[in-house]
């Protein structure tokens, strides 16, 4: 529909840059999780081992998390990078979860976080939509 759309106001998406456009945004979304998981493991690293400890035990929950944005988003900017590759029910198993990443993103940190993964969910479907119509 939107694809559609912006297709008859003149605009042509090509696949290859929608995908790397997806792949660049989930990069930046590792290095901006990473940013903050950094700072976590250094703060830590400057206190004592008791403080050290009960740093841990409360930091450890953000830690999970912060890794587990990492690590999603290493998957999926791998997967928009071979996105043309993958089969069709791959394609939208990648669509669905990176989306899905996106509002669970959002509803554990800040919501604007989520958009690190919506917008590469949103130009995959483009391209793909693009490519299939081609």
């Amino acid at each position: 529909m939107v694809a559609g759309y912006l297709g008859s106001l003149g605009m042509v998406f090509e696949p290859q840059p929608m995908r790397r456009w997806s792949a660049l945004i989930l990069a930046f979304a590792v290095l901006y999780f990473a940013v903050h998981l950094w700072f976590l493991v250094a703060a830590a690293a400057s206190l004592n081992n008791a403080d050290r400890a009960d740093f841990f035990g409360e930091a450890r929950e953000s830690m999970a998390y912060w890794s587990l944005f990492c690590v999603l988003g290493i998957a999926f900017s791998t997967s928009a990078l071979r996105f043309e590759r993958l089969t069709t029910l791959s394609q939208r198993v990648v669509l669905v979860a990176c989306a899905a990443s996106g509002v669970l993103v959002g509803s554990i940190a800040e919501w604007w976080t989520s958009l690190y993964f919506v917008f590469p969910a949103v130009f995959l479907a483009l391209s793909h939509r693009q490519a299939a119509h081609a």
